[in-house]
């Protein structure tokens, strides 16, 4: 009675994956035919470049310059189809296309029937071309989808201002070296200036000594401002003259302070 029951589990199981693999067989078998002629491929791209290099008509740049989503694409698919049976000619579907436009499907509902039957075009995902580039279809598919322009557009754009970082970093770094190396000058000239032997015919008075210190520390400001008024974050402080002068007034009337 097991064993009966274990053989009846296994026919049901080879039956479902029987069928499973007929649904997959079908869907393969779409037919990926050209809009224009009974030429048949083995995945859209394939279609899509045939159209485009043989009739000049190319249903990826359609689907960007007319806007198209899914639905879009199939009411375009289907139109050029059944226009094309008529007798017309490609160019004269494509003017009548970027003229007139495509009918509204919730108006014209036969414009979602399918002009050919199995029609592989109609359930391609063209969204997610538009989004990644031509995806292979089909048995015969295979290779990397291009990158949108817009993301090379982004990544391109994200260099640009990593590299101007990077620069500003660098003078940042110089600047700052100027303004160490100009602060390091001024405090040893006065340091030198300030204790230099004085001369026995000409002794130094204090009021010229003072006049020495303020003479550095003057240069140690103005490195200092100098090196910052290409940073816009100085611009406002800077352009701010009263106070500014205050500043410079301050430490010429208080040298201990730039001595430490």
């Amino acid at each position: 009675m097991e064993t009966k029951e274990w053989e009846n589990a296994g026919s049901e199981s080879s039956e479902e994956e029987q069928g499973w693999d007929e649904w997959e067989e079908g869907e393969e078998e779409g037919v990926m035919q050209s809009l224009f002629d009974s030429s048949k491929f083995a995945s859209v791209r394939q279609v899509v470049e045939y159209d485009a290099r043989t009739y000049k008509f190319d249903v990826h740049a359609l689907q960007r310059q007319m806007s198209l989503d899914q639905i879009g694409m199939m009411v375009l698919i289907n139109t050029t189809r059944r226009s094309a049976a008529q007798g017309r000619s490609p160019a004269d579907i494509l003017g009548a296309l970027q003229s007139a436009g495509l009918a509204d499907p919730e108006a014209d509902p036969k414009s979602l029937e399918p002009a050919l039957e199995d029609d592989a075009l109609l359930f391609y995902d063209w969204e997610e071309e538009e989004e990644g580039g031509l995806a292979e279809a089909g048995s015969g598919g295979g290779g990397e989808a291009a990158a949108p322009a817009s993301r090379q557009s982004e990544i391109e754009r994200v260099r640009s201002e990593l590299e101007a970082l990077r620069l500003e970093h660098a003078a940042l770094k110089a600047q700052f070296g100027a303004v160490q190396q100009a602060f390091m000058s001024g405090m040893e000239g006065a340091s030198t200036k300030g204790t230099e032997p004085a001369a026995p015919s000409a002794p130094v008075s204090t009021p010229s000594a003072a006049s020495a210190r303020q003479a550095a520390s003057r240069g140690v400001d103005e490195a200092y401002f100098d090196s910052y008024s290409f940073f816009d974050i100085h611009r406002e402080m800077l352009s701010d003259a009263p106070r500014t002068e205050a500043y410079r007034r301050a430490l010429e009337e208080n040298p201990s302070l730039v001595r430490g």
